[in-house]
């Protein structure tokens, strides 16, 4: 089989442009450095992508202080704006990032790819 990159780039970022309005221009920012360095590099077979997840069901919510029933009213709060109705997984964030590392994507290249469950719409 035919190698057609030799690298690969994968910004996750942790806040999605479409999501927080008072850190806009860095998140724009960020984003056009990452086209920039998809453009750049594309010659040299580098590509270079983003994934910006939406609320992700980890551990970190455990432990940032709150009760259980607090934690569960801040789960239901989050969930409520999500029109799929569910957190991601961080399997899920996984799942995308060994596709765009795979031979299927190989002609994906300065892509942020949101995966919010809707929020963005």
């Amino acid at each position: 089989m035919k190698k057609t990159f030799e690298f690969l780039i994968i910004k996750i970022c942790f806040v999605s442009l479409y999501q927080v309005a008072e850190r806009v221009v860095i998140i724009i920012a960020d984003l056009y450095v990452m086209k920039i360095a998809a453009a750049e590099l594309a010659p040299r077979k580098i590509r270079v992508n983003a994934v910006s997840p939406g609320p992700i069901k980890t551990k970190i919510l455990e432990k940032i202080g709150l009760s259980g029933e607090q934690l569960d009213s801040l789960k239901s709060d989050i969930v409520q704006r999500i029109p799929l109705l569910q957190m991601g997984e961080a399997a899920d964030v996984g799942k995308l990032v060994a596709y765009l590392s795979g031979e299927a994507s190989a002609f994906i290249t300065g892509a942020e790819i949101l995966m919010d469950g809707g929020m963005s719409l």
